[in-house]
């Protein structure tokens, strides 16, 4: 007969916190009832620490389920039947490593459940986004080139031969209604070893498969040795071009076809007959051959553009490049024309260079040669010119025929001339001449010629010029009519007298103080030899100072008071530089001489009335 135990009540009287089981029915080796383990740190122990299997064991209807404590291996497992160890789904082990023998499925279909791994450094994990439906593998969060999230495809393998696959990706859409070509993989990419491998080889190629109407096949290989293989290993051979033929047509290793020279060019001559050493090439041909005139002989020649060489007969060594340049030239030898109508008018002449829009444009009626032109326009209208250097925008445009003249800067030459004048040299934007202009040289900007044979610099309005062929002095306007606050000079026969000429020689240049850098050099600058005649700056600023015409100019300083700094002078026969080197400008010394010459003869008048007196 079965024994059984039944109690309603257990109670412990001599412990605070006592035990109680109430409705605990033990029978058969079964507890019926609910257990229930109370208290604020409740333990429920199996085993006594030996050597033991401890085990719960879940009675299922169907299946029976356990967890257990595995002693052999001191694993907690988790499994399925009725005996530890008998079909393990799950194990736990001392260092809380986890083993699943199973699948493990989190969430369900359509409700699924976020998934994170994290890896060793702050920030970098592997999470399947139930959300977004997509596996995110995140780098670090460390500022490094190497915190970006990583995908390794490996291998096992340890000996690696030729067409082992080391990493393979694959993408299928396996659901596909559609059945048999539909469900196979759709594309892929695998690292494929080339080679066996050996510690000083890892020869592999990275292959992409696509499929068309059947399972995804090698469409593109990359090799370890920079090749590409289409289809396959076909690499092509040397000299061969990928080519398309288009939409829906599979590119392919073709020869390259065509020319495999310029000179093969239709639109092009190079080195032909009566052209040798030549090169042209027409814009304007459109495929076809470039149009010339009837060659000769014509050596030597490189032209570009638009009707290059149009007219070209027997010219040999002439460069064109750009719109119509050289266009009319027929026989005209080694010129340089680079720009739209660059020396569209130069036809027989020789040695012009003409850099620029519209440069050297009209027709070389004369004896057009030995031109430099460089700028828009310059030299634009020239008509048998020669021997002229003009450079600046529509500098010398106007000349026809004049020869031997240097123009250089906008405009220079003006609207006038020299047309047809020569041997004058104008720099500075608009400088001007007349239409014959003949030896006139002028230096500044804005100026008006003063006649042949002259030489004038400085700015419009403010003009000193040379007459060479006469006088030879230099000259500025004194015209009273452009002068204001006329006073008698002051400086006379005193300060003549306190004036003191000497003789001199030059310092070595390397001996004079640093700090007056305008005529210190690290070399020798001066004559040593050479005695000179002269005044001494210094005293000449004494004298002046006696005559009360310097001053200082007055320099403020941080708290607010002045200073004397550089000495001015009204009398420019002296002067200090910026680095504080005195000058002195001697022409400008006859000006108190004068004066003084004039104080000795009402002197001398005195004197001569004074003894005419006596002698009276």
């Amino acid at each position: 007969m079965a024994s059984e135990i039944k109690v309603d009540t257990i109670s412990e009287k001599t412990s605070a916190g006592g035990v109680t089981i109430d409705g605990l029915l033990i029978k058969d080796g079964n507890i019926s009832g609910d257990v229930a383990l109370a208290g604020t740190t409740p333990t429920f122990t199996i085993g006594d620490a030996g050597a033991e299997d401890a085990t719960l064991l879940f009675d299922g209807n169907a299946q029976d389920f356990h967890i257990g404590l595995d002693d052999t291996a001191d694993d907690l497992v988790i499994g399925v039947g009725s005996t530890l160890g008998t079909t393990t789904a799950m194990a736990i082990d001392e260092n809380t490593n986890t083993t699943f023998s199973g699948k493990l499925t989190v969430g369900v279909d359509d409700t699924g459940k976020d998934v994170k791994f994290f890896g060793a450094s702050a920030g970098a994990y592997m999470e399947w986004d139930e959300s977004a439906d997509e596996l995110r593998i995140m780098g670090a969060s460390a500022d490094a080139t190497t915190s970006t999230g990583k995908l390794l495809l490996a291998t096992s393998l340890t000996d690696i031969n030729a067409n082992d696959v080391i990493g393979k990706i694959d993408f299928q859409a396996p659901h596909e209604a559609g059945g048999t070509d539909a469900i196979t993989v759709a594309a892929s990419i695998r690292a494929i070893a080339q080679s066996t491998f050996s510690s000083s080889s890892n020869a592999t190629d990275l292959i992409f498969y696509t499929g068309h109407s059947e399972a995804a096949a090698e469409k593109i290989r990359f090799t370890s040795q920079n090749e590409i293989g289409i289809a396959g290993a076909n690499y092509g051979t040397d000299g061969q071009v990928l080519t398309s033929a288009g939409a829906g047509a599979a590119v392919a290793w073709e020869d390259a076809g065509g020319v495999s020279t310029i000179g093969g060019l239709t639109d092009v001559s190079m080195d032909i007959t009566a052209f040798p050493n030549g090169f042209l090439l027409q814009t304007n041909s459109d495929g076809s051959a470039p149009s010339t005139g009837t060659l000769s002989d014509a050596q030597g020649n490189i032209g570009i553009g638009n009707d290059v060489f149009a007219a070209l007969t027997s010219g040999d060594h002439n460069v064109a490049i750009g719109y119509d340049a050289l266009k009319a030239n027929t026989s005209g030898h080694r010129q340089i024309c680079i720009g739209l109508n660059a020396g569209i008018g130069l036809v027989q002449y020789d040695d012009n260079i003409a850099i620029g829009a519209d440069t050297m444009g009209t027709s070389d009626t004369g004896s057009t040669g030995v031109n430099v032109a460089i700028g828009k326009n310059a030299l634009g209208v020239q008509q048998g010119s020669y021997s002229n250097v003009c450079i600046g925008k529509d500098a010398g445009h106007v000349m026809t025929s004049g020869h031997s003249n240097v123009l250089i800067g906008k405009d220079a030459g003006g609207t006038t001339g020299p047309t047809i004048g020569y041997k004058s040299i104008g720099i500075g934007h608009n400088s001007t001449f007349g239409t014959n202009a003949q030896y006139q040289i002028q230096i500044g900007e804005g100026l008006s010629e003063t006649g042949n044979n002259t030489f004038n610099f400085g700015k419009a309005s403010n003009v000193v010029t040379n007459d060479f062929t006469s006088d030879a002095n230099w000259s500025q306007s004194s015209d009273e009519r452009i002068k204001r606050n006329i006073q008698d000079d002051t400086l006379g026969l005193d300060f003549i007298n306190d004036l003191r000429t000497v003789t001199y020689q030059w310092k070595d240049s390397t001996t004079v103080p640093q700090e007056l850098y305008k005529v210190y050099n690290a070399e020798n600058q001066k004559d040593l030899e050479v005695i000179m005649h002269g005044m001494l700056a210094q005293e000449v600023k004494t004298a002046l100072d006696t005559a009360g015409v310097t001053s200082f100019e007055q320099v403020e300083q941080p708290d607010g008071t002045f200073i004397d700094g550089k000495a001015i002078s009204t009398f420019s026969g002296w002067h200090e530089q910026e680095d504080g080197t005195q000058s002195v400008s001697r022409e400008m010394f006859v000006i108190p001489l004068i004066k003084a010459v004039k104080e000795l003869s009402a002197k001398i008048d005195a004197l001569t009335a004074r003894v005419t007196t006596l002698e009276g």
